[in-house]
């Protein structure tokens, strides 16, 4: 199966990666350090730091806050170090991990770097997050470059199991991005799995391991989910009030709004459907994910923006598939 993805060349090297990783780093926390930059933390978790609530707490309980609860803690614990800036130093290191996986996700998509335009637009992107903003895109940058990897081929092993379960564990600082999160890796695994001779010692340890994973995270989804449905109402009236704490929230709490725009965004995507048939070309990798966080933004603004990193890099993926659609050779590429 065609991946339409280019072939990447000129990929960083690990020492590079570094290098680029501790730049970001660097970067950030200058900007954090003298104000021009801080990023601070969301309401859910400020709350529960600020009733003295442990981790453990929340663990023994079943709460549903916990995983983000635990993502944030290091950063409240950095905060009473330097109380001016301590939790924004903490998602630095995030927003660094997304300088990487975005440059890396643009040599996986593109066969090249970001152009300046795009890097602009991401960095500029981050100066309206605060921390669970940076952290969900963290979490997304992961899941869409295992996505991308497993469209080239099959992906096994431990480590791509634990990279899926790290995801999953920072897609929680938000419902609606956990829930895209695994919607994506469940569409991706299913169209893209190929099965490969596995020794019997090792694919069970894979399986011992897997299992719990997947009990977790699809018994988290269906809290997540049950949870949010109950806050805004339960019932279709939940449903409904979710769809206005989206997109609808940006026409200023407008209900009837909101739902109109909620039935333009559904003839919009049918309309995508047809003309990508009429085409005769199915959706790329690229678009499938574009379409999943953009589905996903019904529900969320956080989720919404998921969008932003492939769309900042779509020109590139359509310009490169036009000039790689037949190589010198005349064998035709991955790229159509």
């Amino acid at each position: 199966m065609s991946n339409s993805l280019p072939e990447p060349y000129g990929r960083p090297t690990l020492r590079q990666t570094l290098a680029g990783w501790l730049t970001a780093v660097a970067a950030a926390a200058l900007f954090s350090i003298v104000g021009l930059k801080r990023f601070e933390p969301w309401d859910q978790v400020l709350d529960l730091w600020d009733a003295g609530v442990s981790p453990l707490l929340l663990a023994v309980t079943g709460h549903p806050h916990f995983f983000r609860y635990l993502t944030a803690y290091p950063g409240f614990l950095w905060g009473e170090l330097y109380p001016d800036f301590g939790f924004s130093l903490y998602i630095s290191l995030f927003f660094a991990f997304n300088v990487v996986l975005w440059r890396g996700l643009s040599f996986m998509t593109t066969g090249r770097s970001p152009t300046v335009l795009a890097w602009c637009g991401f960095l500029a992107a981050h100066f309206f997050m605060n921390g669970r903003g940076v952290i969900a895109w963290t979490s997304w940058l992961l899941c869409l470059s295992l996505c991308l990897r497993l469209t080239r081929g099959p992906v096994n092993g431990l480590k791509p199991l634990l990279l899926v379960a790290f995801s999953c564990w920072l897609a929680a600082v938000s419902t609606g991005v956990f829930i895209v999160v695994v919607a994506s890796f469940a569409l991706f695994y299913l169209q893209y799995r190929q099965r490969t001779p596995m020794k019997p010692l090792r694919k069970a340890v894979l399986l011992a391991i897997a299992a719990p994973v997947m009990f977790y995270v699809g018994q988290y989804l269906v809290l997540a989910i049950m949870k949010n449905i109950d806050f805004f109402g339960g019932g279709f009236e939940g449903v409904y009030h979710m769809l206005a704490h989206g997109l609808g929230r940006v026409l200023f709490g407008n209900e009837l709004l909101a739902v109109l725009l909620v039935a333009a965004a559904a003839f919009s995507l049918l309309f995508l459907v047809i003309f990508v048939r009429m085409r005769n070309r199915p959706f790329t990798p690229v678009e499938t994910l574009i379409g999943l966080a953009c589905g996903g933004g019904l529900f969320g603004l956080t989720v919404l923006t998921m969008a932003v990193p492939l769309v900042l890099l779509y020109p590139q993926t359509r310009s490169g598939a036009r000039a790689s659609a037949v190589t010198p050779g005349g064998h035709i590429s991955l790229a159509e």
